[in-house]
């Protein structure tokens, strides 16, 4: 008995020790050169396996290997191999620097690269990408920093109206474009009828915007897809930066925490409009601010697990009190919260694992309220909002650096709250909804295989199934997807591309210059869900001139809409509030206001950048036609919407001038906005009893207008040059930056938009005219950011 003990225990431990022997461990680092920048080819050789491993275009790896001592050897052309013995009893990390084999630096440091992408290398094709140091280098509004205005100097890119932080990508509206914050969908993305963007700089890591060929991850709009990524706190070292403007003031802060495998970012910003406003004005009580915070926490216990909480929260305030004689109010409020918890899971070399758990929320409110002693008296209230919660998985298997396939599930369940209007009109209370509360479910199952074919050809195939589960209708939308790039020699390349993309959620805008009012509808029996056939293709070419290296980019496109929506004539979203005076015509239902239709858009992006040297920059051009098509509107014919720009042009320069100067330039012009005018205007036939003939009589100004057709009328040109000097020096060992510019610096009168108005002579009413609003001429700027 106690031999069979003594052999049970001997097994045990056997067994134990092959089972701690066999047990694996992670090596994780990456590979960069003298100046810490990283070495996009590289291979690691393991000795003792015969094996290669590649890092990423990062230069990072992550390799997993059983308990043991293993010698890697690092290799890159242009560079010294080095070897690295590694005694593997734990996880490991690395951080591998490679001499040049020339025995100096490969780049020089005076070099300043522009944008930091390679289009002529980059397999994706439709993308641009900015960092946070593009960005911070470009002229900007009112001295604000801002991501989404960055973009809108790039071929395809345009605001929607001057000033405006949204944006119109390849003749799409923007309510069409997916914005995503940490992988949040956001239902708004500006503040203060557009003018800001609604991400803090300071918060900012990269941004990539996808113009077409869309990843099979994407999906829920029809134009384009922003991805934007906040910034991943250090573990190690607290630090933060502080910036203020003329306009508003912001910060960031990342804090190491838990023995360096936790950290927190906290940044915030704030406007003060409403604090100088109110300094000047004492009968009208002006409120306009904004606020965004941004906080990022991010845990890695070990090398296989990654934790990160990512929460966004905004607040848009525009109100205006006026007390004489009574209580006369107007006000608008938006708000957004959202919050994405993000587990990042790898099982080995070759496979990893990311599931997302999501919520957002959105509200805009309107309210009117007038108390004037005995006169009229009354309190609209407006409000439309809506809710998600959402789970996403996605995992990615790379078997070798010839193949790799992704897919996954994204599951969203949205609440619409889309009218909610109520108050009272002379004491009697009132309530309405005009649209349903509803709840739709939208499920999302996609996947995707990447292959590098013969002669470094690389091949994308990708299927994405949408099913929108709305009251009383579902839909399955099913996307298609494919990409081809293929080298041409080493200095250039070619791509193909066709994407179908769907959107099963509108949003409905007024398009005038009242307070904002938007409002968030589902698909169902009535609206279906708009779908786009996109494609594409690009050239890109680079070659040196002169000493420095340049890249032409050529994209042609097609985009085919199918249900596009549009408000009928004579309607906009205050229609819904049929009880107010204010409805140009008033809808009870949803179906009274819109229609549907289709759209198509050609065009034509060409960009040649210089991307090194101290003076960089770009040149851009865009030619683009779009036309849409409703059998409601226009009497059935085809129309140009006020996103169809026929011409496009930006120039973007850059200029280092010392280690302490730089001086930033961006000039833009935009063919004119199509806009809707009448094209005649005539006062109504009376009829003259003696002489027995009409006479022309104006009865309370009830002219009659001959309208020329939607979009008929351009307006004219938009063009101006900003400016903006970067100055860096210390304050109190401090890095500090202060940016002086000018926006518009030839004060050009730029029309934002045309309306009619009465014309006098002498004092003496006559007929209506059409005039133009500029709404801002030059205008200079200055901040000051400090890092610690």
């Amino acid at each position: 008995m106690k031999s069979k003990i003594i052999v049970i225990l001997v097994l045990l431990s056997v067994t134990f020790n092959s089972i701690a022997q066999q047990r694996s461990y992670f090596i994780e680092g990456t590979v960069t050169n003298q100046l810490g920048k990283a070495i996009k080819k590289s291979s690691i050789y393991v000795t003792s396996l015969d094996k290669s491993f590649y890092p990423d275009k990062n230069g990072k790896f992550s390799l997993n290997f059983p308990q043991g001592n293993y010698i890697l050897r690092f290799i890159s052309p242009e560079y010294k191999f080095k070897d690295v013995f590694v005694p593997l009893k734990q996880d490991t990390i690395l951080a591998i620097t490679l001499e040049s084999s020339y025995g100096g630096l490969i780049l020089d440091e005076v070099v300043i690269l522009g944008r930091g992408m390679n289009k002529v290398n980059a397999v994706q094709a439709d993308i641009e990408t900015l960092d946070q140091k593009t960005i911070e280098r470009l002229p900007s509004f009112l001295g604000e920093k801002d991501v989404i205005k960055s973009f809108q100097l790039l071929p395809g890119v345009i605001a929607s109206s001057e000033g405006s932080a949204e944006m119109n990508v390849r003749g799409g509206s923007s309510d069409q474009n997916l914005v995503l914050l940490d992988n949040i969908p956001l239902y708004s993305s500006s503040h203060l009828f557009g003018m800001y963007s609604s991400f803090n700089p300071l918060s900012v890591s990269k941004a990539s915007l996808y113009k077409g060929a869309f990843p099979a991850n994407y999906g829920g709009r029809i134009s384009s897809v922003m991805d934007i990524s906040l910034k991943e706190p250090g573990l190690e070292e607290f630090s933060g930066s502080a910036e203020l403007g003329i306009t508003s003031a912001k910060a960031m802060l990342e804090i190491p925490l838990i023995n360096k495998k936790s950290a927190l970012m906290l940044a915030g910003r704030r406007s003060f409009y409403d604090v100088l406003s109110n300094t000047f004005s004492k009968e009208q009580v002006v409120g306009l601010n904004f606020m965004d915070l941004n906080a990022v926490w991010v845990y890695k216990p070990s090398l296989k697990n990654q934790y990160r909480l990512s929460a966004y929260a905004e607040e848009d305030n525009i109100s205006s009190n006026q007390r004489e004689s009574g209580l006369e109010k107007a006000a608008s409020n938006k708000g957004q919260h959202a919050a994405n918890f993000r587990w990042k899971h790898t099982f080995g070399n070759q496979l990893t694992n990311e599931l997302n758990l999501v919520y957002n929320a959105y509200q805009t409110t309107l309210l009117e309220e007038k108390r004037k002693g005995a006169g009229e008296s009354y309190l609209y209230n407006f409000t439309s909002s809506i809710k998600d919660v959402g789970i996403s998985n996605k995992i990615v298997y790379a078997p070798s650096t010839k193949l790799e396939l992704f897919g996954g599930f994204d599951f969203k369940q949205h609440s619409f709250k889309p009218t909610l209007f109520s108050g009272d009109h002379d004491s009697v209370p009132f309530s309405v909804k005009n649209f349903p509360d509803i709840k739709a479910n939208d499920l999302s199952l996609y996947i995707s295989g990447n292959l590098s074919l013969f002669k470094s050809g690389h091949l994308s195939l990708a299927l994405r199934n949408n099913t929108y589960f709305a009251p009383g209708k579902t839909y399955n939308l099913l996307e298609p997807r494919i990409s081809y790039f293929h080298p041409v020699g080493d200095q250039a390349s070619f791509k193909f591309s066709y994407a179908r993309m769907s959107q099963p959620i509108q949003k409905l805008s007024n398009a005038g210059l009242g307070l904002p009012l938007d409002i968030l509808v589902s698909a169902d029996n009535y609206i279906k869900p708009q779908t786009a056939d996109i494609f594409s293709a690009a050239l890109s070419n680079d070659f040196t001139f002169d000493g420095e290296q340049f890249n032409l980019n050529v994209e042609p496109y097609y985009k085919k809409m199918h249900n596009i929506i549009s408000f009928r004539d004579g309607f906009d979203t205050r229609s819904v509030m049929y009880n107010s005076m204010y409805a140009i015509y008033r809808g009870k239902t949803y179906q009274d206001l819109v229609t549907s239709g289709k759209g198509n858009v050609y065009g034509l992006d060409i960009m040649l950048e210089k991307k090194t040297g101290r003076l960089n920059g770009w040149v851009s051009y865009s030619l683009m036609k779009a036309r849409h098509q409703f059998d409601e509107l226009n009497n059935g014919q085809s129309f140009s919407p006020n996103q169809d720009r026929r011409h496009t042009f930006n120039a973007v320069a850059n200029l280092q001038v010392n280690k302490k100067w730089n001086i930033g330039m961006s000039w833009m012009y935009i063919s004119g906005q199509a806009a809707n005018v009448p094209k005649d205007i005539y006062l109504p036939p009376s009829y003259n009893l003696e002489t027995r003939k009409p006479v022309p009589v104006a009865y309370d100004n009830h002219y009659l207008f001959n309208q020329s057709g939607r979009g008929s009328y351009r307006m004219k040109p938009f063009h101006k040059l900003d400016i903006t000097a970067e100055y860096r020096f210390k304050i109190i060992k401090m890095d500090a930056v202060l940016n002086i510019g000018a926006y518009n610096i030839y004060n050009r009168a730029n029309p934002s938009f045309f309306y009619l108005t009465k014309s006098y002579n002498n004092n003496v009413e006559g007929a209506p005219v059409l005039k133009s609003v500029s709404l801002f001429h030059i205008m200079p700027s200055t901040s000051l950011k400090i890092k610690f």
